[in-house]
């Protein structure tokens, strides 16, 4: 049974930078090991491939039943077989929907919170342009009103502020945010189920979506909408931020890009293997089960280490180099795999796209600012810069 010295290195421990020579050395000398608080971290890519695949043995709800209502809980605190029914409503939902409907108004969307940093020459472009982004699609993809858009981009930021910061404030928010989009979401589900003629958006297609018998209340299709919301917007951010860092820091790159915005795509993929917006996911043994010739036994806590995945020197060559002509771009696991993959894929990567492309299409240079420091978000598995002080050339 391989541990790890509980004096030595922890990789779910919370830093700002991800130690990816220490991931390589758990990958080839400890794979399947046991942190210090007993949850059991997988290093290598196919120890993870394969547990998320065995969903029948390793389950996303990573915390014991509570006995709570299915309805009022977060998809990742749903035990299996529930868990599985409303993820297939949830996918089956999300193909249905056309996601090229929210491209256009997300386009004009980036331009209009990349202009004031263009006439202002710099800023952080974290805040100000990045963290808008992924709350707005969001609100796209749910048909809301244009004039929704600014209190919905709030929720969601006091939503995930109150969730992951111990302060009263921000949790004092975060209830505030959570009664008001509750009240707001109930509203739209219900007018929709009332409609003659509904609009076709998601969320209409959320509550009368059927699969194998299965429908979701509206308190269930209510519950899973804010899901998205606040899983959706942290790791979006994460991956823009850390997209945008890298072009800053890497000018052969920004001109490749620049003049080839045909790889941007390529880039967005890259992307997510070098700098995963999270680092590892958390899962629940709900049987024994042996991986890597490691046995691991019921109710155990195990974490699939993406980030040390995603350099498995197995699986992609020189790991550690940013390569956007590498032939398996998309074999990373930024998104997780299995049928348990994160539901929101698409909608990150058409974000990430076009947040590139409006970046890339009316600025000329990007530089960090001196003083940057890289600092993540103070929970374990982000990763991603908060602030990304930056000056921004434009074209003549």
């Amino acid at each position: 049974m391989a541990e790890i010295d509980h004096t030595g290195f922890d990789p779910l421990a919370a830093i700002d930078i991800v130690p990816h020579d220490q991931l390589a050395l758990l990958r080839s000398e400890c794979p399947v090991a046991r942190t210090p608080d007993g949850t059991w971290f997988l290093a290598r890519h196919a120890d993870v491939v394969a547990a998320s695949r065995d969903i029948e043995r390793i389950e996303s709800a990573f915390l014991a039943p509570n006995g709570a209502n299915i309805d009022a809980q977060f998809l990742p605190f749903i035990p299996e077989p529930d868990h599985g029914k409303v993820r297939r409503v949830i996918n089956a939902a999300i193909a249905t929907h056309r996601l090229s409907r929210i491209e256009a108004p997300l386009r004009t969307l980036c331009h209009d919170k990349l202009t004031p940093i263009l006439t202002d020459g710099h800023g952080d472009i974290a805040e100000r342009y990045v963290a808008p982004i992924p709350a707005a699609g969001i609100g796209f993809l749910l048909g809301l009103p244009d004039d929704d858009q600014v209190r919905f981009i709030d929720w969601a930021q006091s939503l995930f502020g109150g969730s992951v910061l111990a302060d009263a404030d921000s949790v004092r928010e975060s209830r505030r945010a959570m009664k008001a989009i509750s009240a707001y979401l109930d509203e739209q589900i219900a007018a929709r189920a009332t409609a003659t003629h509904p609009p076709d958006d998601f969320i209409t297609r959320l509550i009368n979506t059927e699969v194998a018998g299965i429908q979701l209340s509206p308190l269930a299709c209510r519950t899973q909408l804010i899901f998205l919301l606040v899983a959706g917007t942290e790791t979006t951010r994460n991956l823009l931020a850390n997209s945008i860092l890298r072009l800053a820091t890497d000018s052969a790159l920004f001109v490749r890009l620049r003049d080839n915005p045909q790889d941007i795509g390529a880039f967005v993929e890259e992307s997510l293997r070098v700098d995963p917006p999270l680092t590892y996911l958390l899962r629940r043994c709900n049987a024994p089960v042996t991986l890597g010739g490691v046995e691991l036994d019921t109710n155990e806590a195990v974490a699939f280490g993406l980030a040390a995945a995603n350099r498995d020197e197995l699986v992609f060559a020189m790991p550690d180099t940013f390569d956007i002509d590498r032939p398996n771009l998309r074999s990373h696991l930024a998104f997780g795999d299995g049928p348990h993959i994160c539901p929101g894929a698409a909608l990150a990567r058409l974000e990430a796209r076009v947040g590139i492309e409006v970046l890339l299409e009316r600025v000329a240079s990007l530089d960090l600012e001196a003083d940057f420091r890289f600092e993540s978000s103070s929970v374990p598995f982000t990763n991603g810069p908060l602030t990304l002080p930056i000056r921004v050339g434009r074209e003549s």
